[in-house]
């Protein structure tokens, strides 16, 4: 018992400012317009979900997101209007990209029932929550059913403990100039064990 998905976005889009309180370098919105902030080319995400040995959930996925852009500028007041948002001559606004994104993450669970219900329960559905925000879906027959549960949980995030690069510098006078200013999340390991009746 399992599944298998695959989901991939394209998307493209632009704008004319980086928000309400933005003011454009050319001094016009139409010189501006170019890739928006969060124009992400490619998302890609895939899950395995198993329930081949009884009791135990496994859950996996990964997904890839490509580079988000960036704008290159000056860092200084070449036009003299005392805003400090001067691109160098004929570059455009996000022309620049940084690093695409990947990460993995997995979440086990393993569940014990034992006990008897005085009541027979008609056939449903039970969410069980885990680590990572990841959840466990079973079907429950009708009938005679165990009365409590006992689940132990294991979720990992970013299992390859991959380094991935945001916030990209592209003011010329920083010396992180085209450098990387932060990373995402390393790996993280939760456990939980989790009680129902």
């Amino acid at each position: 018992r399992g599944s298998f998905n695959v989901n991939h976005n394209l998307g493209f889009q632009r704008s004319n400012s980086d928000g309400a309180f933005s003011i454009p370098f050319s001094g016009s919105p139409e010189g501006e317009w170019g890739p928006a902030n969060n124009d992400i080319r490619h998302r890609l995400n895939v899950g395995i979900n198993s329930q081949a040995l009884k009791n135990l959930n496994v859950f996996i996925n990964a997904n890839m997101s490509s580079a988000s852009p960036y704008t290159i500028r000056t860092g200084k007041d070449d036009n003299g209007d005392l805003v400090f948002n001067d691109r160098p001559a004929g570059v455009g606004r996000n022309t620049e990209r940084g690093a695409r994104q990947i990460n993995g993450n997995a979440n086990a669970s393993y569940t014990i029932s034992f006990g008897k219900r005085k009541v027979q329960v008609p056939p449903g559905i039970m969410v069980m929550g885990g680590p990572a925000g990841v959840v466990s879906v079973n079907t429950v027959g009708g009938g005679e059913q165990p009365r409590y549960r006992i689940s132990f949980n294991v979720g990992v995030q970013n299992i390859a403990n991959r380094v991935n690069r945001t916030g990209y510098n592209g003011t010329m006078t920083s010396p992180f100039f085209r450098l990387p200013t932060g990373v995402g999340q390393p790996r993280k390991v939760e456990m939980g064990i989790g009680f129902s009746f």
